[in-house]
């Protein structure tokens, strides 16, 4: 083991201990408002402990600025309240559901770091951007951070809630940002993982129960894997769908439906995108916890209200995508909670109603309200309106996708839905009218929409009827899911996506609110089906065994080949591979990141999505006049400005005019001009020359590329 690697580890031991501690000083807190629930919320105490840590420190940065001392007196004053709470009501901490947790928790975490080690490059998907975001929240000292691919402005037009905790854990742990950017994305999983175990548990009361929810959220993959195993087996080389991919193969998965992205949380997990749908999950699992222990209790205590009032005020903070679904949850619950009617009927109706409707509205209002400093500075372009969908999902992958959970469903709901006048003939009709709206063109998903909405409706109701208060929860989930699901195929958010990427990102953001809410409901589902006596019972397990291995082969496939075999060196060093692909950019970043002030504007080349460009903003937090210009446009929607830094640029680049170079430097204050190896193959080496003139430049570093300052 080298000495860099042991280096990483004692910084990921202390990443592991500082979490640790944060749940620890939030478990009085957690326990005391979570009595409704079988674990005593035990499950979601560090997410919690982590969310206050971030919302205090983000709070008082408007009035003290963002620096690690506010951060301390943040952390100073959560754990006197936590004190308090303990004092006052003294709360009993099982030990063994502690320990429990935190095993579920330690051994989730060390999985996953294994995964990074292996497979810690800043590099493919949206990492550079995530870690330019990362930078630029470390490097500003108030909020809204700066952009650092556009000097000048700051990131007001992004939910950058999800950053701004990492960042906020990074800057109070003093570990250095591209090795926390891994440690983080070792974090998420292992937080998703003990949330999603707490919520099978609290909906079953049985261990198994959080084990399969779990496994179903955490690591459950679809059928693509044994598709293309199944299309090797037979020497097939091409499919209606297009070349047969490599088995090994971590992508196409996450590819099934043309033109859009269904992605699902264990292919979040390696890819390791640390992007605002990836950040929020496990805070989406503390929101539906509070949620349900909200739905349990007898009486919901003020300070239940209040966290809950922040759990959902945070998600649309963290991923804007997320709020709406899970306020509606909020919602659903709260207003078919039983209702118990003595007396005058009409009155206690009236009366119930007002105070449920008043929860509602409460909740909803103050966790709009304290979030609104970022409300206030929140200027989003992104969306232009909703409109009808062209194009839909063939039923062939959305079954591919959705198969084991729509199984473990149907399953659960014909399981529990008793016996009724004609019950045979109307289920006989229901499996008919799948079978003749299979042929409904453009719309094959009907197929499955009706029966399924059909046995949701019937379910709440007997649930409902039958005061059955964990079913009729699981039910609720469920309807939610298959909302969003007819949602997607009816409608899309007009974005900048067009054409046959119409439905792009809506698909990709809503399926994973799907994935999270019917894998709860189906880990639930699993639990009945295997703990009851019914008809056919053996067919049901042996049909639902092989759908668990057909869908778990990417567990395999998958990792195998994001990590090449686990036959590679192991770090955890996000920018450790420039010493081999660009040793003088990351050179050049170590000088910057060690010598250049926050408020510092270098130049560098105008950056191109996904391309090796604007490594040093993106790599230091350090701003430049324009980075990944196609970011920038999608993210503001406004091209004009954009456009034009990037002829400026160009033109200090590539001009021999010394007076107009240091006009254009001076219009956009840049201190320092690299000239990187990007720089050198684009620009014509006589425009570059002239930062060799002492009386205009002054070589501050040099490497195998030069940093230059502007002269005053």
């Amino acid at each position: 083991m080298g000495f860099e690697l042991l280096s990483e580890l004692l910084y990921a031991a202390q990443w592991y201990l500082f979490i640790v501690f944060l749940g620890i000083i939030s478990l009085p807190l957690t326990i005391s408002i979570c009595s409704s629930l079988p674990d005593r919320g035990y499950s979601v105490t560090k997410i919690l402990g982590i969310l206050l840590l971030a919302y205090v420190s983000w709070i008082l940065s408007y009035a003290l600025g963002y620096s690690r001392n506010e951060i301390m007196l943040s952390l100073l004053l959560i754990c006197v309240f936590s004190a308090i709470i303990y004092v006052k009501k003294k709360p009993g901490i099982d030990r063994k559901l502690l320990l429990r947790n935190e095993l579920i928790f330690g051994a989730m975490f060390v999985l996953f770091l294994i995964i990074r080690a292996f497979n810690p490059e800043i590099h493919d998907g949206e990492k550079v951007y995530d870690f330019m975001l990362l930078n630029s929240i470390l490097k500003s000292a108030s909020l809204p951070p700066h952009d650092s691919w556009l000097s000048g402005y700051n990131i007001n037009m992004y939910y950058y809630f999800g950053s701004f905790t990492i960042a906020t854990l990074t800057k109070l742990a003093g570990i250095p940002a591209n090795i926390t950017y891994n440690l983080g994305m070792a974090l998420l999983p292992a937080l998703a993982a003990v949330a999603a175990f707490g919520l099978g548990y609290n909906l079953t009361t049985d261990k198994k129960g959080g084990i399969a929810a779990l496994f179903l959220l955490v690591f459950a993959g679809n059928l693509y894997p044994a598709g293309v195993i199944s299309a090797h087996a037979l020497n097939m080389t091409t499919s209606p769908f297009g070349n047969i991919p490599p088995i090994m193969d971590y992508w196409g998965p996450t590819r099934i439906i043309p033109n859009t992205v269904n992605e699902f949380p264990y292919f979040s997990f390696i890819f390791g995108d640390l992007h605002a749908h990836v950040i929020a999950i496990p805070f989406v699992l503390l929101a539906i916890t509070f949620i349900l222990n909200a739905y349990l209790s007898k009486k919901i205590s003020k300070t239940s209200l209040l966290l809950i009032s922040l759990a959902l005020g945070s998600l649309f903070v963290f991923n804007a995508w997320d709020y709406a679904t899970y306020a509606a949850l909020f919602i659903f619950v709260i207003l078919i909670q039983p209702w118990k009617l003595e007396g005058n009927i009409s009155t206690k109706i009236s009366r119930e109603l007002s105070k449920r409707l008043g929860i509602v509205i409460g909740v909803i209002l103050l966790g709009f309200l304290m979030f609104i400093f970022f409300f206030m500075d929140f200027h989003s372009s992104g969306i232009q309106g909703i409109k009808p969908v062209i194009t839909r999902t063939a039923l062939i992958n959305f079954l591919a996708i959705y198969d084991l959970f729509l199984f473990l469903i149907i399953s659960f709901m014909l399981l529990h839905i008793p016996e009724f006048r004609h019950k045979k003939w109307i289920l006989v009709a229901l499996a008919s009218s799948g079978v003749v709206l299979y042929f409904v063109k453009d719309f094959q998903t009907l197929a499955v929409f009706v029966p399924l909405a059909f046995l949701t409706c019937t379910g709440i109701y007997f649930f409902y009827k039958n005061n059955d208060m964990n079913r009729l929860f699981i039910s609720v989930m469920i309807a939610m899911g298959l909302a969003i699901l007819v949602f997607c195929e009816m409608f899309y958010f007009d974005d900048l996506f067009s054409g046959e990427n119409e439905r792009f990102n809506t698909v990709f953001k809503f399926y994973n609110q799907v994935w999270l809410l019917f894998s709860i409901a189906s880990a639930c589902a699993l639990h009945d089906l295997v703990k009851k006596k019914y008809r056919l019972k053996k067919a049901v397990l042996v049909i639902l065994s092989i759908l668990i291995v057909l869908n778990s082969l990417y567990l395999f496939t998958g990792t195998f080949a994001r990590t090449e075999g686990f036959n590679r060196s192991a770090s955890l060093d996000g920018i450790d591979f420039l010493k081999k692909t660009n040793y003088g950019d990351y050179d050049a970043i170590f000088w910057v990141d060690k010598n250049l002030n926050w408020t510092t504007v270098i130049l560098e080349a105008p950056g191109e999505s996904y391309e090796d460009t604007s490594r040093i903003s993106s790599y230091t937090g350090i701003q430049t006049v324009v980075g990944w210009a196609g970011h920038e446009f999608v993210l503001r929607n406004s091209w004009g400005d954009v456009a034009a830094r990037i002829r400026d640029v160009d033109a200090i680049y590539d001009t021999e005019d010394y007076g107009e170079a240091i006009r254009l430097l001076r219009k956009y204050n840049v201190s320092y001009v690299y000239v990187g190896n990007v720089e050198q193959r684009k620009y014509k080496q006589r425009g570059l020359q002239k930062f060799e003139n002492i009386s205009y430049f002054e070589r501050a570093y040099r490497g195998i590329y030069d940093m230059y300052r502007v002269l005053p």
